[in-house]
């Protein structure tokens, strides 16, 4: 269960700067960050003591375009690596996302709208996003955890 809920997390960091075509409702607008992810009967809210807000958080944009907020401040504007995606909305009830990254195979992520929220299914996890006023500080210095590093690799 723990490899499903690092392979979720791991999927949704990827998405690092968005850009967008097609249908955009303004819903889906604005600042969302992760709540939590259940996994069968197990609800996560943070990661080895880290709320899972600081691994996921995104601003959806009304004109499809949208911004990736990095879990660590002083790694900036990744488009400059290549990562791009694009997102529209289907029905007024789902987003997708469609993320491209250099040498790596484009990833399609669903977000579907349930009861004001945004859910993503990756492999049997959801992970349900709130949406937000401004995102929830968190301290740079609480991410230089050995799971931290695992999963995106240390920066020193």
């Amino acid at each position: 269960m723990k490899r499903k809920i690092v392979s979720a997390v791991s999927a949704l960091l990827m998405v690092c700067c968005m850009t967008g075509c097609g249908e955009h409702d303004e819903k889906f607008t604005g600042n969302w960050e992760a709540d939590r992810m259940i996994s069968g009967s197990e609800t996560i809210t943070d990661l080895s003591g880290i709320p899972i807000c600081a691994f996921m958080r995104f601003t959806l944009k009304e004109n499809g375009s949208a911004d990736w907020i990095q879990p660590m401040e002083s790694i900036k504007n990744p488009s400059k690596e290549g990562i791009t995606a694009k997102w529209h909305s289907e029905e007024g009830k789902k987003a997708e996302l469609k993320i491209s990254m250099p040498e790596e195979k484009d990833t399609v992520m669903e977000l579907e709208y349930i009861d004001g929220e945004l859910v993503n299914n990756t492999d049997g996890v959801l992970t349900y996003f709130r949406h937000v006023d401004q995102f929830t500080e968190t301290d740079e210095r609480d991410m230089n955890t050995p799971f931290y590093e695992a999963i995106l690799g240390s920066e020193n």
